[in-house]
């Protein structure tokens, strides 16, 4: 017995094999998307480099007309370095501002005392002592049982850091300020405070001495110098193309489960105001501070990309899936960057809740589609 045509049950399976093969095209448009707003993700890389390179360049301009000094071991003759040297630095630490710039700039009153070994000189010249740069007060002489004593204060004037050389056999440091945002380079202090006054920071350590090497340490302590924003905001634009890839999934799903039609225009705008999330962050942690910036930028994302997918979607429950996966994915960057050693972990984790939030909302689609 012949089996009749059923012309609608073939229109039906028609249709939804034609859904089916229109969502991968646009599944696969959606990416091309995503590939194509890379071009402005390094656009904004070049522009942050330009405006760190301004900040760095402004500091540095400023900074070397207030002065530049390292500390340097004092020596006799340029070859006979100190047994013993022992440094009380009181730093004073300011900022000054220039146009959106702070430079960061410090007066250094470092009381030394060095010991040298006189039983190999022969006579000793006081103009044989080499000094560091400053302003050098108070500087006293005294010889026992073949033994020189110098001792001083000299003023430093830098920007920046401040960075002494030691060369002595023994070396003691006490170093106390009143910045609050130091970080400590190269030698670390055996102890160190720091509080909402200032911080003090101890180092003691020993050098080799011989004939023909002499080994030198050095101890730096680095101060805020206003472009910290713009390594972390260069390092969100790593993060960039993640972050585009995850908000269109999010749509897409929702796309999915509200049997809903968003057209590529659509896609194309959410994904130019991601991007133009950095260039705002960008623009306010230079007058504001990076994190009130991040705070603003964010909600200045997430609350009208939210009201987008409402007024596309027509019901609340999508709009604040989106608002949720957003709000997640910005708090989870913020902690990426504040917190280095677990920006590989956090982001792997954002990277397979992704791919396994589309296996489940992907799971049954070839199932609705062809079960009548």
């Amino acid at each position: 017995m012949e089996q009749k045509f059923d012309e609608n049950k073939f229109m039906q399976e028609y249709a939804r094999n034609q859904r089916l093969k229109s969502l991968t095209l646009k599944g696969v448009l959606i990416f091309i998307i995503s590939i194509v707003l890379l071009i402005p993700l390094l656009m904004l890389k070049t522009l942050v480099e330009d405006r760190k390179y301004n900040a760095q360049n402004v500091i540095s301009l400023m900074g070397k007309a207030w002065g530049s000094d390292e500390f340097y071991t004092p020596s006799l003759n340029e070859k006979i370095l100190p047994n013993k040297l022992e440094l009380w630095v009181d730093l004073k630490y300011q900022e000054r501002i220039k146009g959106i710039y702070k430079i960061p700039l410090y007066t250094a009153f470092v009381d030394f005392n060095a010991s040298f070994n006189m039983e190999n000189l022969s006579n000793f010249d006081e103009n044989s002592i080499q000094f560091s740069n400053g302003n050098l007060k108070d500087l006293q002489f005294n010889i026992l049982k073949d033994v020189l004593w110098v001792s001083g204060t000299l003023q430093l004037k830098g920007y920046g850091s401040f960075d002494a050389n030691m060369q002595a056999k023994e070396n003691i440091i006490h170093i106390n300020s009143n910045a609050t945002n130091p970080s400590f380079e190269y030698a670390l202090p055996n102890d160190y405070s720091i509080d909402k006054k200032g911080f003090s920071a101890f180092y003691e350590f020993q050098n080799s001495i011989s004939n023909d090497r002499v080994e030198k340490r050095r101890l730096s302590v680095e101060f805020y110098q206003g472009v910290d924003e713009y390594r972390l905001i260069d390092r969100m634009i790593k993060y960039g193309y993640l972050f585009i890839i995850l908000t269109f999934l999010v749509l897409f799903l929702c796309e999915l489960a509200s049997k809903k039609n968003v057209i590529l225009l659509q896609y194309a705008i959410l994904g130019a105001s991601l991007i133009v999330f950095y260039l705002m962050l960008l623009s306010f942690s230079e007058r504001i501070g990076f994190n009130f910036a991040y705070l603003f930028s964010s909600l200045a994302i997430i609350i009208p990309l939210s009201l987008y997918t409402l007024s596309i979607m027509g019901q609340k429950r999508f709009a604040i899936v989106m608002a949720t996966i957003l709000f997640i994915l910005y708090l989870c960057l913020f902690i990426m960057l504040k917190q280095d050693e677990y920006a590989l972990l956090i982001g792997t984790f954002i990277a397979m809740f992704g791919i396994y939030a589309a296996m489940y909302f992907t799971r049954n689609l070839n199932k609705d589609y062809h079960q009548g």
